[in-house]
């Protein structure tokens, strides 16, 4: 017996079988099975591995309970607290503490479960082709298409808006448009609406409040390209129903016109897109930028581990083969080195991005619009957690009045000026490279000005691979934070960049590195006996608690939340890509810190945040 049973809705195939009476499914015609023409009757289209699903005796049916009764459990807990707090929301804000753990437990046992019950095969192809969920967010980010649906949405939203009319203004034909749009809709991003009775093959779409969360509420006369907005101004709204020949003439003509755009045009676009000032704008740049640059760089992965090369040109080869012998830790050893150097320079003017960091090359003059999109994209991820996140781990008031906190390649101090506004006594010191230093009073005469006035800040240019410089005091910091930067490097230059730290620090000086801590999907012995007792509320890296080791999910889910927690895994990937570099685990940490003259001493994890704060001293 197969455990597959559907429910006779709407199936164009040929013909299918049905038990009877049971109604599981079949493409077989047994003698007690009724034959059913699919051309006549209304059937839903079966999922490709439905009709050839695992046997029950191939389920671990009693993981499978597990896991439903862990669901069912956690909706009490959440109706629970609804009914007394009315404070639960999607994420764990507002009553997060009790909030976290139930939500977390639902998007972990959703995510197993469906890796339990589909055929491996199956589970494995749709892993494989997971790009082009990642390519149609590209498409549909850098279209604009959220914002489009949001302009030309009428007063009915189950209605939709025509496929047409969105493809009119955002210059993506619209047969191919709608199909990308229906693949997001089948994951929940965006929604398919019913055609309207006048037009039963005009799609439509809608928003939902996950591709809501992509718009970036800049209006279309700002963000839309040449050919788009001429159909705007002239049209408002554009009608549904066009003439093929009238569509493919007028989607020429955009092609034309869109290509003769110059590029400070398309840098003036991308910057009132990506550099509004709210959530949705910057969460489309990070998209913009992880679906993109990111997913490109993350096709050579592949080529830097594995000791061949890719088919080419000869010039090509010896490059690659140049990268390959770099030592395997060497920052310019990324994927994005290899990759850059399979597709050569393309015409760009200036150094061989192969042998560049990403950094510096964001950096060239003809990529500015990168650098600005990749700056928007990285105030999405602070997003993620709240403003004040940095200052409810770590005791920063038990500091001495009048000490200093050092910010190391802290951009404009944006994390430490909440430490500075919370604890008044305190003085700062921010260092990073001129780009970011030389705007970093005017970030802070705009947001708070009173720190300024009584010279409470100081803002220095420094490269953290240099010696540290001597602090404006003199006297050793009482503080040093380091926020994002270990998983940018490699270990030697995570080890450098600590070690110039160790030289400036006093006996007493505490390091704070505030960045991601991977746990493994097994379960682990628990925290070093040196910090045991130490973690803020008996709290782990992910803001748990609970007796099993660094907060541990329930049995039978895996012990680090599985795909509740897949971001930061996706996020190693991108660091491997990028940078050659890693986010890490506790114990990495442990192991980098002691060879770079440091030992932990405390962690914490502040609430709401995916960043735990790992707190160290002199050794």
């Amino acid at each position: 017996m197969f455990c597959a049973r559907v429910k006779p809705t709407a199936f164009r195939a040929s013909h299918l079988f049905f038990d009877s009476p049971s109604g599981l499914v079949s493409n077989r015609e047994p003698e007690n099975r009724i034959k059913v023409n699919a051309e006549s009757s209304p059937f839903l289209v079966l999922p490709l591995y439905q009709l050839k699903m695992s046997p029950c005796s191939e389920i671990d049916l009693s993981q499978l309970r597990q896991l439903t009764d862990l669901i069912s459990a956690s909706v009490s807990e959440l109706e629970r607290q609804a009914a007394s707090t009315s404070a639960v929301q999607p994420g764990g804000r507002g009553n997060a503490g009790e909030t976290r753990t139930p939500l977390l437990t639902i998007a972990s046992a959703a995510g197993q479960l469906s890796a339990l019950v589909k055929p491996p095969n199956v589970f494995v192809a749709e892993v494989a082709t997971a790009g082009s969920l990642t390519n149609a967010l590209r498409v549909v980010v850098d279209a604009s298409v959220p914002e489009i649906i949001r302009a030309l949405s009428g007063p009915d939203a189950e209605a939709g808006v025509s496929v047409n009319g969105i493809a009119e203004l955002c210059g993506v034909e619209s047969s191919r448009l709608s199909r990308i749009l229906r693949l997001l809709a089948t994951h929940h991003i965006f929604r398919e609406c019913t055609p309207l009775p006048s037009s039963s093959y005009d799609d439509r779409f809608a928003n939902t409040p996950t591709s809501a969360a992509l718009d970036s509420g800049a209006p279309l006369e700002e963000i839309l390209a040449p050919p788009g907005l001429k159909r705007w101004s002239q049209r408002g709204v554009p009608q549904d129903d066009q003439e093929k020949r009238e569509k493919l003439r007028t989607y020429q003509e955009s092609m034309r016109e869109w290509e003769a755009e110059d590029e400070e045009s398309i840098r003036r676009r991308w910057a009132r897109k990506f550099g509004r000032a709210n959530e949705g704008a910057a969460l489309a740049a990070l998209t913009s930028l992880t679906s993109g640059q990111a997913n490109i760089h993350l096709t050579a992965v592949r080529d830097a581990l594995l000791p061949t090369v890719f088919p080419g040109s000869r010039a090509r080869t010896h490059a690659l083969q140049a990268i390959r012998h770099r030592p395997m830790d060497d920052p310019l050893r990324a994927p994005f080195n290899f990759f850059r150097a399979h597709v050569g320079a393309a015409g760009e003017q200036g150094p061989d991005p192969a042998n560049m960091t990403i950094y510096a090359w964001q950096s060239l003059p003809q990529h500015t619009q990168l650098l600005h999109r990749f700056g928007c994209g990285m105030k999405a991820m602070g997003d993620f957690t709240p403003e004040d996140a940095i200052v409810r781990g770590f005791e920063w008031s038990a500091l001495p009045a009048e000490s200093t906190v050092l910010d190391v390649g802290g951009g404009v101090g944006s994390a430490s000026l909440q430490i500075l506004r919370a604890n008044p006594r305190l003085k700062l010191v921010v260092q990073d490279l001129p780009e970011f230093i030389s705007v970093a009073p005017k970030y802070w005469e705009t947001r708070y000005p009173e720190a300024i006035e009584a010279a409470r800040v100081t803002f220095q240019v420094h490269d953290f691979f240099q010696p540290q410089r001597a602090l404006p005091a003199g006297a050793a910091p009482s503080a040093i934070l380091m926020r994002m930067i270990m998983h940018n490097w490699p270990d030697a230059e995570c080890e450098t960049i600590l070690g110039h730290a160790r030289a400036l620090a006093g006996p007493d000086t505490r390091l704070i590195i505030v960045d991601s801590i991977l746990t493994r999907a097994c379960p682990e012995a628990t925290a070093s006996a040196d910090i045991t007792g130490k973690t803020n509320s008996n709290r782990d890296a992910h803001g748990e608690g609970g007796s099993k080791a660094h907060g541990e999910a329930p049995e039978p889910l895996l012990a680090n939340w599985g795909t509740a927690n897949g971001l930061a895994y996706k996020l190693d990937m991108i660091m491997l890509a990028h940078h050659n570099a890693s986010e890490r685990t506790f114990s990495a940490f442990e192991t980098l810190l002691r060879k770079s003259g440091w030992r932990i001493d405390a962690l914490h994890s502040a609430s709401e945040s995916w960043m735990p704060q790992i707190v160290a001293v002199p050794i």
